[in-house]
This record gives structure tokens, C-alpha cells and sequence, in this order.
């Protein structure tokens, strides 16, 4: 059965990356026989990924986040490295044009933002410069832990909670907004159980970054800070809970080591 109007049969699936032909075709309902058909010719382009990768260069701006946007919306946030400043999307963001934004408290950037095309299996490197606008800037963290004693004959298996601590009561730390550890252990006899973010950094709620990776066998690397502001005082950084993976003999285990100096 056919209807008085005509009709325009168009591609309202908004499919990304596809092209449709005809775009559009109109049938009269008097030429439209009992059953008809509407053929259109589509061609769609593969998937296609690239990424963006860089530094922020000056020492206080390490840390910060990028805001990446497409057409006036945030698609994604990323976060530099807070010792290296090093950031990177991996080969994720889909082809096309981003505005990128990079944000820190207290910090101002050159540029404030940057437009970047994005391609097929490629990077957009970025060397991002910027600088603490206050008088007094908050200070980087690199901590030394004293050494541990896990003495022989414990239960197999047995867990160990360990708390890294940053300053002490009777000589707490200023403005402090980022530490990097590295913990060791002999995994031959210790196995880490986990990691849990300590509460130094958060003890004003605010919102932080806290990560760790293995770098090798019986090598930890955490690395933690404040998206915004900093924190004066003394607390842990970081929880970790190892165990004996075999009735011990005497072992010892380092918690960290210092990796430079600010």
C-alpha cells in the first residue's frame, strides 16, 4: 500500500568514517510498487589510531594533566609523569583534529593550549614549557627508607605490611606536591601482595595521582602526587604488603632507593 506524501529515505545512521551513496532518495508513493527496495552504496574508511607523546620541560610544571578535546568536548585526560614530566596516549586517539590543555595549580603554560591533526599509527611529540607563577614553589620528594630485618624461620607464609613514610613529626615537610620510590626485594624468598595508596597526600581530600609498575624481579617503582596544590606535614606515601614465599633464612629487603636530588 502506497501513501498520499512523498518520502525521502536519507542515512540517518551518522556512521563515523562512512560515505553514503546516494546521500539521500525520494519516492513518490505513487510510483512506489507493493515491495520496494532502496539500495545505497557505502564505503567506510578502516579504523585509524595515533597518539601524542612529549615532555613538560620545566621542573614545577612536571605533573600536570592535559585535557584533550574534540569540538568543544573533553574526550580524554592524561597525566605527565611527575619526576620526568613525560606523557603519552599510546596510538588510541582516533583520527582527527584535538585541542590539548594542560592544567596544574598554581602553574601557567606556553602555549595556554595547542591544536594537534592526529594520524593514522603516529605520534604528535610535544616539548610543553611553562613555569610557577607564585614566589614560592612547592618542592619535589625523593625519599630514603631505612632497612627492614626479616629474620629466619618465620611462618610460611607470613605478610608483612609495610608503610613508607615521608618526614617525621619533629621535621614535617613543606609544600609538597609528588614523590617517586623505588622498592627492592629479593624475590626469590618475597612475593609483593599489593600496593595501597597511603593518605599524606589526600589528608586535604584533594585529588591524586598514584601509580607503580614493575621495572624487574624484586623492583617496584611508585610513583604518586597531587593534581592540584600541595601538602605540609609528615604521613606514608604508600602500604605494601609482601609475604615469604618459602620458610625464610635471614633476608634483607631495602625500600627504597634515592634516584636524585631536586
Amino acid at each position: 500500500m502506497c501513501f498520499v506524501n512523498r518520502y525521502n529515505v536519507s542515512d540517518y545512521s551518522h556512521t563515523e568514517g562512512c560515505s553514503f551513496n546516494p546521500p539521500s532518495v525520494s519516492i513518490h508513493p505513487k510510483e512506489c510498487p507493493d515491495a520496494s527496495t532502496v539500495v545505497f552504496e557505502v564505503k567506510c574508511e578502516p579504523d585509524c589510531f595515533g597518539g601524542i607523546q612529549g615532555y613538560f620541560v620545566s621542573e614545577y610544571t612536571k605533573g600536570a594533566s592535559i585535557e584533550i578535546s574534540q569540538n568543544g568536548k573533553v574526550v580524554q585526560t592524561i597525566q605527565s609523569d611527575s619526576l620526568t614530566g613525560y606523557f603519552d596516549t599510546n596510538l588510541k586517539l582516533p583520527k582527527g583534529t584535538y585541542k590539548l590543555t594542560p592544567t596544574k595549580k598554581g602553574c601557567v603554560f606556553t602555549p595556554a593550549s595547542t591544536t594537534v591533526d592526529i594520524v593514522c599509527n603516529q605520534y604528535e611529540r610535544i616539548l610543553w614549557h611553562g613555569k610557577y607563577k607564585d614566589s614560592t614553589p612547592p618542592v619535589l620528594v625523593w625519599l630514603d627508607s631505612p632497612i627492614q630485618m626479616i629474620y629466619q624461620n618465620e611462618a610460611f607464609p607470613t605478610k608483612y605490611q609495610v608503610a613508607v613514610m615521608i618526614a617525621e613529626k619533629d621535621y614535617p615537610v613543606a609544600n609538597c606536591m609528588a614523590a617517586k620510590i623505588v622498592f627492592s626485594f629479593d624475590s626469590k624468598y618475597l612475593t609483593l601482595d599489593s600496593i595501597v595508596e597511603g593518605d599524606f597526600l589526600k589528608q586535604k581530600s584533594g585529588s591524586t595521582f598514584f601509580t607503580h609498575k614493575k621495572i624487574s624481579d624484586g623492583k617496584i617503582e611508585i610513583d604518586t602526587s597531587l593534581t592540584d596544590g600541595s601538602v605540609s606535614g609528615y604521613g606514608n606515601i604508600a602500604i605494601l604488603i609482601i609475604y615469604n614465599a618459602v620458610t625464610t633464612t635471614q633476608l634483607i629487603y631495602r625500600n627504597t632507593k634515592r634516584l636524585s636530588t631536586p
